[in-house]
């Protein structure tokens, strides 16, 4: 508790655990942190969205943290590694293992420039009551919290009452009544927490294609689709690789694999690569 990167956080906040592990490097205290959680099953609208915030806060310096779990957690670190930013995973056992433990070579790569961080010591196995008080520790750790998507019954609306009543500031993404995903993150607003809009969700060419108000992307970016499906028809591939070998800026091929993915050429699967719909 008297580590200088945590000191603060503990000072506020007695409740949370006096002894962390972590691996890694801690960003400086004063670098603001936002967490950016929601469903493992997640739509591809709640993929969009945590990449349009994602992109929008590493823009602005800050640290993304979430949970390494399936769904929008690993999408939220995969993107900030793929721009080059700062990530933590907080974790629900010892730092012996990824949890889940398809995400091991996720946590590798996230401790190269961030962090993993746990209230529990090494060979601490994820049971569930951990996973609880990973969910606490992560609401204490961050400034801001944003739930993309997420169940009524889900740990991330837990996580998020739990911000809510330690007074951080959260928000929750409006979605459709009628989406099961969605019913977490629209009781959230109702209970207080703020309405997450993006205006650039709009603003982008990628928006507006799948809005239909305009034809198309035009000659270079048709070009830069069909070299990503060629690309992947060889084999799936994370993020990082996918944009060494596509060769152009990260934020124009991220554009271009949401818009794939809207029209079901390509995916994000859990095993933390893009792969081509029908392909391997």
């Amino acid at each position: 508790a008297t580590d200088p990167h945590y000191y603060h956080i503990y000072a506020h906040d007695p409740k949370v655990p006096l002894v962390l592990y972590y691996r890694g490097k801690l960003a400086q205290p004063k670098i603001p942190l936002i967490g950016i959680i929601g469903s493992r099953s997640c739509s591809s609208y709640g993929r969009r969205v945590t990449r349009e915030a994602v992109c929008e806060a590493v823009a602005q310096g800050k640290v993304i943290a979430s949970g390494l779990s399936f769904g929008i957690d690993a999408l939220a670190h995969e993107t900030t590694l793929a721009l080059g930013g700062t990530t933590y995973a907080f974790l629900p056992c010892g730092l012996h293992a990824a949890q889940p433990a398809a995400h091991a070579q996720l946590m590798e790569r996230i401790i190269e420039s961030g962090a993993v961080v746990t209230p529990y010591s090494y060979g601490k196995k994820a049971l569930p009551f951990r996973f609880i008080g990973r969910n606490d520790l992560l609401a204490a750790w961050c400034d801001t919290l944003l739930v993309v998507e997420a169940r009524i019954q889900s740990g991330s609306i837990r996580t998020a009452r739990t911000a809510m009543a330690k007074g951080k500031r959260v928000f929750a993404v409006p979605n459709s009544l009628l989406e099961p995903n969605s019913h977490g993150t629209n009781h959230l607003l109702a209970e207080g927490a703020h309405v997450y809009l993006n205006d650039s969700l709009l603003a982008t060419p990628v928006a507006r294609d799948i809005l239909g108000s305009h034809e198309g992307h035009g000659t270079a970016a048709q070009g830069q689709g069909q070299r990503i499906l060629t690309i992947l028809t060889e084999k799936p591939l994370g993020t990082g690789a996918l944009v060494s070998l596509v060769g152009q800026d990260i934020p124009l091929v991220m554009e271009s694999l949401a818009a794939m993915e809207v029209a079901d050429q390509v995916e994000y699967r859990s095993d933390g690569r893009w792969h081509r719909v029908g392909g391997p």
